[in-house]
C-alpha cells in the first residue's frame, strides 16, 4: 500500500517541488543522508510520502540547544575505518537499523570514525550511542577532533549504553575538518559503534563529561 501511495503522490509532488528549488534543494540534500538521518524508528507510509512534499522550512534539524546533526553507522559517506566490524541488526537497541561491533577481537586494528559536515563554526556538545550490553567494554578510547587539535575521553560502553553519552563540549571549524574517532586498543569487552551526534551549544550549560585519556 505505502508503494502504490508514494506512485501516486510522485507526479503531483514532483510538480510543486520543480515550482521551489529552494524546498527541493534543501530535502535532497535530506533524502542524501547529508543532515538529516534515519530515526531510531521504520517512518511510516505519511512520513515517506512527505520526502516528496516541499518543507515549510529548510535546513537542518533544530532542537533545544540549537543545529542537531547525527551520523549514524549506516551513513556510508560519513563513516570511515579499517579492520573488521560486524554488522548486527538488533531492533529496539540501536540508534537506526543496525549497529556495528568489533566481535571483541582485533584489538587495535579496528577503528571507526565518525565525519559530520558542520554548518557553521563554534562551539558543538557532543555524544555517542551504543546498545546497553553487559559484555561491553568499560574502557573504549574515544577520540574528538576539533578545531583545538585532538582529545581522547574513556567511555564505559557496559554501564552507559542505551542513551546518548555525552563526551563534552568542543569547537569545530565549519566543514568535515573534524570528528569523532572510536578506538578498540586493548579494551576489555566488545565495542559498538552506532551514532554520533553534534548539538550546536546556544547558552546551554556544560555537562559532565567523561574523564580523558593520560
Amino acid at each position: 500500500m505505502a508503494i502504490r501511495r508514494l506512485g501516486k503522490e510522485y507526479k503531483p509532488a514532483k510538480r510543486r517541488l520543480d515550482r521551489l528549488p529552494r524546498e527541493r534543494a534543501a530535502i535532497v540534500r535530506q533524502a542524501g543522508a547529508e543532515f538529516d538521518f534515519i530515526p531510531p524508528k521504520p517512518p511510516t507510509a505519511q512520513e515517506q510520502v512527505a520526502v516528496l512534499q516541499p518543507l515549510e522550512s529548510a535546513g537542518a534539524p533544530v532542537a533545544a540547544g540549537g543545529v542537531e546533526i547525527i551520523i549514524d553507522n549506516d551513513d556510508a559517506d560519513r563513516i570511515f575505518g579499517q579492520g573488521q566490524w560486524m554488522v548486527v541488526a538488533w531492533e529496539g537497541n540501536s540508534y537506526g537499523p543496525s549497529l556495528l561491533h568489533d566481535s571483541d577481537a582485533n584489538k587495535g586494528a579496528n577503528v571507526i570514525g565518525f565525519v559530520p559536515e558542520l554548518p557553521a563554526a563554534g562551539e558543538y556538545d557532543v555524544y555517542m550511542f551504543y546498545p546497553a550490553a553487559d559484555f561491553a567494554a568499560t574502557n573504549v578510547p574515544v577520540e574528538v577532533i576539533h578545531a583545538g587539535g585532538t582529545t581522547t575521553v574513556t567511555v564505559d560502553q557496559r554501564s552507559t549504553g542505551g542513551q546518548w553519552a555525552y563526551l563534552g563540549r568542543f569547537t569545530f571549524n565549519q566543514g568535515s575538518d573534524g570528528g569523532v574517532v572510536i578506538r578498540t586498543d586493548e579494551t576489555d569487552g566488545m565495542v559498538f559503534a552506532d551514532a554520533v551526534k553534534f548539538q550546536a551549544v546556544a547558552n546551554a550549560p556544560a555537562q559532565e563529561a567523561p574523564t580523558a585519556a593520560d
